[in-house]
């Protein structure tokens, strides 16, 4: 008897427990598939997509862009940023927070279109980076849609200036004819207009001749006296003409300045390297050149400044 009732209690726990587990089973399985249907019955409306973004930019640039919004990382120099919004919407406003390094111009300048507008950097002067962003709203009835263009300028890396020296130096050569290799003093060409040779395999130098002395070419050792007037070629790069000039060339209270030719000294040194090339490779001592030189081959001290100039020069025997 004993031997019956503990199996009938067994099998009565076993009954009750598996009920139960059952019933834990149901509702578990209920809540896993609630979700589900939860999910399956809604009804979401889709993404507004109002419009999408076209962009433009001079010179080089880094661009992550999106349908609606885009980021922009650019260097230290001045810039423009054209944002075109394609769509069928009826009006846009921009925002009214934008940083005061950035001018935003709504319909953008030549382009002129009703959805364009484009955003003028200034250039990075102190060094620091900085994150600007222009924001913007598109309508279409009562619907609308926001968007924004976030700029990272970053101050100019020392391989930024040296690719902006040269595209300055070819940008006003490119009003000559250029020779690669200079001929016997005998033959070059001389004038206003005369081609510029280049004087060196670094391509740092160039010249052209503007006059061809009558005098012996010197001879080293020589002290050499010249005045020069020069024009930073970034400003005509820019701008398109060629700034004021800087020099002694027209000046008649300064001294003439002066090199000793060949020689290591720092009164001849610190002229560079292409100041004192004509002279070198044989010109008559009283001969005006025109030289373009770039930052590496002009004053030492104006090496890391990256600025290329191109130099008006007279050379002279006597000081003047």
């Amino acid at each position: 008897i004993q031997l019956y009732l503990t199996i009938r209690y067994i099998n009565l726990s076993f009954n009750y427990f598996g009920n139960f587990y059952r019933i834990i089973d149901k509702k578990f399985l209920l809540i896993m598939f609630l979700p589900f249907i939860l999910t399956a019955c809604s009804s979401d409306e889709p993404e507004l997509d109002l419009f999408h973004l076209t962009m433009g930019t001079e010179a080089d640039a880094d661009l992550a862009m999106g349908l609606h919004s885009a980021e922009v990382t650019i260097n230290g120099y001045a810039r423009w940023i054209d944002v075109g919004l394609v769509g069928d919407f009826d009006s846009y406003t921009l925002s009214d927070d934008v940083p005061a390094w950035l001018t935003v111009i709504p319909q953008g300048g030549i382009i002129g279109t009703p959805h364009h507008f484009r955003i003028k950097v200034s250039e990075l002067k102190d060094g620091e980076s900085r994150i600007g962003t222009v924001g913007f709203t598109v309508f279409k009835g009562s619907k609308s849609q926001s968007g924004t263009i976030t700029i990272t300028q970053n101050p100019c890396t020392l391989d930024d200036l040296k690719m902006t020296e040269q595209r300055a130096m070819k940008k006003y050569l490119s009003k000559f004819d250029v020779i690669d290799q200079l001929p016997d003093i005998s033959d070059i060409q001389v004038g206003s207009v005369a081609p510029f040779y280049k004087l060196n395999s670094e391509g740092t130098v160039y010249m052209q001749v503007v006059r061809m002395g009558t005098q012996p070419a010197a001879t080293i050792g020589e002290t050499i006296y010249f005045r020069f007037m020069r024009y930073n070629l970034i400003s005509y790069l820019s701008n398109g003409v060629l700034p004021n000039g800087e020099g002694n060339m027209n000046s008649i209270t300064p001294s003439a300045s002066f090199f000793e030719l060949g020689s290591d000294k720092p009164s001849t040194t610190q002229w560079g390297t292409a100041i004192p090339m004509p002279m070198l490779l044989g010109l008559p001592v009283d001969s005006e050149v025109n030289l373009v030189v770039a930052s590496e081959a002009g004053l030492t001290s104006e090496i890391s400044s990256v600025i290329p100039y191109l130099y008006n020069i007279r050379y002279f025997k006597t000081s003047l």
